[in-house]
């Protein structure tokens, strides 16, 4: 390996291999690369810190996450904006949300990771309202909400069913943060689109789909699966890939028909008799 290889190693290289094992979920290697680095390298800086939190939440870590917290507190970086954004994250996604708003409440200067980090806590908890709460307080404080931000109050309002309000807030990105929307953000307002339709209110369903057409996106179809003989068969809505797509739908609208209720109580009949 090149990093071992290495005559001399910086700050930067060491906290370069740490990133490069947690991005990988590789948290193992990623802390003891930490132990190393504090036995023998210079000390460890927010970049390196940040990896470790990060990797810890993604895997569900919270023991380990919660020794990165001691230690990012002995060595005062614990309010450095990267460092407490990713404390946030960390301990929200190893479901320790009242650890996450206590590390948010102590903060002693506002940055817009930091509340996005707890907004997109709250939201994927189900705790709409509280994301919802913070979001709303962000041009108090003098903050801008960024494309990340706007995904998780989406979020929220999706969870809540909230989708006159998801859509005020969709527009409100558009239309005064100038915020293009990305993949994540129709994904939400795919779901309150779907909610929408639940509710039968197809003139805003139709006006959601009108939107994302005019941006280019396109729903990707949900794919169901059926095992049948031990072969596994995919398919989508409408699909006649199926080499025996004919026979398949020809035996639906059989199945949809009066002589497929028919069909099938024969069918059931003879299953009782043998």
């Amino acid at each position: 390996m090149v990093f071992c290889g290495m005559a001399r190693r910086d700050i930067i290289s060491w906290s370069t291999i740490i990133a490069v094992y947690s991005q990988a979920g590789y948290a193992k290697e990623a802390f003891d690369y930490l132990s190393w680095m504090r036995r023998e390298g210079p000390k460890p800086n927010e970049f390196a810190f940040a990896s470790l939190l990060s990797v810890s939440g993604s895997m569900a870590l919270l023991e380990p996450g919660k020794q990165v917290h001691a230690h990012v507190l002995c060595i005062g970086l614990d309010h450095e904006a990267m460092v407490h954004s990713a404390l946030i994250s960390m301990y929200s996604k190893c479901g320790s949300l009242k650890e996450a708003s206590k590390v948010f409440d102590e903060t002693k200067t506002n940055d817009i990771i930091s509340w996005t980090a707890m907004i997109n806590g709250y939201a994927e908890h189900g705790c709409s309202q509280e994301a919802i709460r913070l979001f709303e307080k962000i041009p108090s404080i003098g903050l801008k909400p960024d494309y990340v931000t706007f995904i998780g109050v989406l979020t929220a309002c999706s969870h809540a069913g909230l989708v006159d309000q998801g859509f005020r807030y969709f527009k409100l990105m558009i239309d005064e943060y100038r915020i293009s929307p990305s993949k994540e953000h129709y994904g939400t307002h795919i779901t309150l689109a779907n909610i929408y339709a639940a509710k039968g209110r197809w003139e805003e369903v139709a006006a959601i789909r009108k939107l994302m057409k005019s941006k280019g996106v396109i729903k990707e179809p949900g794919w169901s699966w059926i095992n049948v003989n031990d072969h596994l068969h995919a398919f989508v809505s409408a699909d006649q890939s199926h080499p025996q797509s004919e026979q398949v739908i020809t035996v639906l609208k059989l199945l949809g028909s009066r002589r497929g209720d028919a069909w099938l109580e024969a069918c059931s009949s003879k299953e009782v008799e043998d």
